[in-house]
């Protein structure tokens, strides 16, 4: 009877590291492989989760876009690369009208709201050397028409689709 007490006390205390992440062995904490910084970021064309926007929506939508970064990032730059984003201007696909009839803030997808990031990046290697960088505007015009109906209720579904797509084509 004391082995199986000593047994359980053993598996709960595993059980509880596990639940906090800590890592089963060292090697497993692999660095960042992206660094994301939004430059004035109350200053972005549109980055509201309503008319007239929150701080707390505009910390949870510029998490979602440095998590897809590093998300995307660690999944397609070569081994040792590491990628660098400044976003400098950030309009979210849809807008938001005023006055709905509901009395709630509705974004609206049309056309004309079509999603765009700017920003600048640099990717280097595992000696420090600049492998790629460049400045760019990304838009994609026929949002509304992309492949897919899995997660299309997600937060920024269009924004990250976006972005995810040109990481995709530029991180290799």
């Amino acid at each position: 009877m004391n082995t199986t007490h000593s047994t359980v006390r053993i598996l709960i205390a595993v059980t509880a590291l596990c639940a906090l992440g800590l890592p089963a062995h060292a090697k497993d904490a692999e660095p960042a492989r992206a660094t994301v910084t939004f430059e004035t970021p109350e200053k972005f064309t549109d980055l509201k989760d309503s008319v007239t926007g929150t701080d707390k929506g505009r910390e949870y939508y510029l998490k979602l876009i440095r998590n897809r970064v590093a998300e995307v990032a660690g999944q397609s730059l070569p081994a040792g690369q590491q990628l660098e984003m400044t976003f400098t201007d950030i309009d979210l696909a849809g807008d938001y009208l005023p006055a709905m009839a509901s009395g709630h803030d509705i974004r609206v997808m049309k056309d004309v709201y079509m999603p765009r990031m700017a920003f600048t990046f640099k990717i280097t290697d595992a000696d420090g050397a600049v492998v790629k960088e460049g400045t760019e505007t990304i838009r994609d015009l026929n949002y509304l028409s992309t492949v897919g109906i899995v997660g299309r209720n997600d937060a920024l579904f269009y924004d990250l689709a976006m972005l995810s797509d040109w990481l995709r084509k530029n991180l290799k």
